[in-house]
């Protein structure tokens, strides 16, 4: 019977200790799962738009560092081979093809230059031109 007594006193200890400490999060206003929904790893909640920079705070377009390394019309598909200065990335591309913000806009296979866009510029390039030594450059991937 003393076991009985001991064991009913700690259940009752017990669940008035979880109540008191339940009410202490309520109280608080801190939902559990809040933290959760608050990373949106489901996409569900849409960014909030910060404001759109200004033209003079936009950043300088930097010099494209790409070199032409061929150029070849496969069954009336040209194509040219790129890669990037200071990489080791190099790509085939086609017309519309893009290698991160670099976008191939026109190849000319018989003049042996391809026409890219890059940051909002555009620019010719042909076959062999190296760009100024040292120079450097990253590529955002966009996938």
């Amino acid at each position: 019977m003393r076991k009985t007594v001991h064991l009913t006193i700690r259940v009752v200890v017990w669940c008035a200790a979880m109540s008191l400490v339940s009410r202490v999060g309520v109280a608080a206003g801190v939902h559990p799962y809040q933290a959760i929904a608050a990373r949106n790893v489901f996409h569900l909640v849409q960014p909030v738009p910060g404001p759109e920079p200004s033209p003079e705070e936009a950043a300088p377009v930097a010099p494209l560092l790409a070199i032409v390394t061929g150029v070849i019309d496969l069954n009336g598909r040209a194509q040219a081979l790129l890669e990037v200065a200071g990489t080791t990335m190099r790509a085939v591309l086609e017309k519309g093809g893009s290698l991160g913000d670099l976008r191939i806009v026109d190849i000319d296979v018989r003049q042996a230059c391809v026409r890219v866009s890059f940051r909002g510029g555009e620019s010719l390039l042909s076959l062999g031109a190296r760009p100024a030594a040292g120079a450097k450059l990253t590529l955002k991937n966009r996938r």
